[in-house]
């Protein structure tokens, strides 16, 4: 696994690094202090698997600069990393097209989760996001079409979700079409994105908790 993660203090760099060594142990790591580094190394690596960033190090310039990485590696993952928890900051990243917000003062085990889900194809925002948004009416969803979103924010492709649900491929495609149509979206990203940040779906937070707790029991067994 390639990844990138710039950040201006080698000590957090180095945290990070060995949370990813826990998810692989061959990793590939590539560093960068600022984000003029960031975006050489990006443009150098377009294989990268995983781009991690920080909001406040030198050259970074907010949502403009997450922009302009994604335009630069369009099919990777990229997550921000930083000590912001503010909503906004969180809102502009993803609406940027980050596709995870992970506070610096997560846990270990919460941010392992955390980068094993961006990398699977989902969505993280933290907890306090949740915490802070207003849940619409739960009947703007079907149940069929909210345990598809579920499946969604866990990243999973439409021939894994048509295999869990027990549905057709085009069954999955006709849902996802009424999905978008329901919540404002026009892709998968979008859906989970708007899903999550209006409460609609509190199944990421919960699923990454029991799965940090899951992995601490088996490191302890």
């Amino acid at each position: 696994m390639k990844v990138l993660v710039a950040d201006d203090h080698p000590l957090v760099r180095e945290g990070i690094a060995n949370v990813l060594r826990r998810i692989d142990a061959d990793l590939q790591l590539l560093e960068a202090g600022d984000f003029v580094a960031a975006r050489s190394v990006a443009e150098q690596h377009q294989d990268l698997d995983l781009a991690l960033l920080d909001l406040s190090m030198p050259g970074m310039k907010g949502p403009g600069s997450v922009r302009e990485l994604r335009q630069l590696i369009p099919s990777t993952p990229i997550a921000i990393v930083s000590a912001s928890e503010g909503m906004g900051d969180i809102r502009l990243a993803i609406d940027s097209g980050a596709n995870g917000y992970i506070p610096k003062s997560s846990g270990n085990e919460v941010m392992r989760s955390a980068l094993q889900l961006i990398l699977s194809g989902g969505l993280y925002l933290p907890p306090q996001w949740l915490k802070g948004s207003t849940a619409p009416q739960q009947e703007s969803l079907t149940h069929r079409q909210l345990e598809l979103l579920r499946l969604l924010v866990v990243g999973k492709t439409n021939k894994e979700i048509a295999r869990d649900l027990s549905i057709s491929d085009k069954t999955v495609k006709a849902h996802l079409s009424e999905i978008f149509r329901r919540l404002g979206a026009s892709n998968r990203t979008q859906a989970v994105h708007r899903a999550i940040s209006s409460g609609l779906l509190e199944t990421c937070r919960v699923e990454l908790q029991d799965q940090a707790r899951a992995d601490n029991q088996s490191d302890k067994a």
